[in-house]
């Protein structure tokens, strides 16, 4: 590879190119994040998702809450006249 004296002398698209492509092949340091920043990100993507992922997990529960809040209020089940249906649905359930 040339000097650093010869690099300085090359044209600046040339130079910038040269240096991208030493960047992605992860020969040039310099231009590597650091481990730091990436943890940093890392966390700051987990405090801002974890009310999503609470929300998430959650909604099984909360949706068969509701479900039964509603089947209560409905009388749903003594509409049911084949009791082996609703057997059968709890089951799979």
């Amino acid at each position: 590879m040339k000097s650093t004296d010869s690099l300085k002398g090359m044209a600046p698209k040339r130079r910038r190119m040269l240096d991208m492509v030493l960047a992605l092949g992860g020969l040039k340091e310099e231009a590597a994040i650091p481990p730091g920043k990436i943890n940093e990100t890392i966390n700051s993507l987990k405090n801002e998702l974890s009310p999503l992922v609470e929300q998430i997990t959650s909604f099984p529960d909360e949706y068969y809450k509701s479900f039964a809040a509603f089947t209560e209020q409905t009388q749903l089940p003594n509409k049911i006249e084949d009791r082996n249906t609703l057997k059968m649905s709890i089951d799979n359930l």
